[in-house]
């Protein structure tokens, strides 16, 4: 799959997008409701960004940018220095929600879309704190090119 995350973001000199429907999972309602809001980071969506469709189930275009998807991203770095972390997110009304399967060491790099969102860190089942560090557009390289894209 790395030779396609490449190959779909028309870039070799960045890392490769990793969202897959397998490496993540959706947030059950208690894991929702368990979620500070005050340890989350507020992203507004992106105008005129793709916006996902049934046929995104099937064949996830939002994750493709040379399919005209998603092609913006924040930076985001966790307050602590967790060995490993993942990175939770929370759309629409706050009741839906995922979390990233992937071990994140450092900063990551999430793609926006056109809806708002809030992102959040979990390390060994607690909550932690995130930073907005930076914003992005896949294509443009930049500092943050080589962190992990999800």
């Amino acid at each position: 799959m790395i030779p396609f995350g490449y190959l779909s973001s028309w870039t070799f000199d960045e890392h490769p997008n990793r969202t897959h429907f397998w490496n993540n999972r959706a947030l059950t309602p208690n894991e929702l409701k368990r979620l500070s809001p005050k340890k989350m980071v507020r992203v507004a969506g992106i105008p005129g960004e793709y916006v996902p469709k049934l046929i995104d189930i099937v064949f996830p275009i939002s994750h493709i940018p040379v399919c005209g998807g998603w092609t913006h991203y924040v930076v985001l770095r966790p307050e602590c220095t967790p060995k490993t972390w993942h990175v939770c997110w929370v759309t629409g009304d706050d009741t839906k929600g995922g979390v990233s399967k992937v071990a994140i060491h450092g900063n990551v790099r999430m793609l926006i879309g056109a809806s708002d969102v809030k992102f959040s860190g979990i390390e060994n089942g607690r909550q932690i704190n995130l930073h907005l560090v930076s914003r992005g557009k896949i294509g443009f390289g930049g500092p943050w090119k080589k962190n992990l894209m999800l």
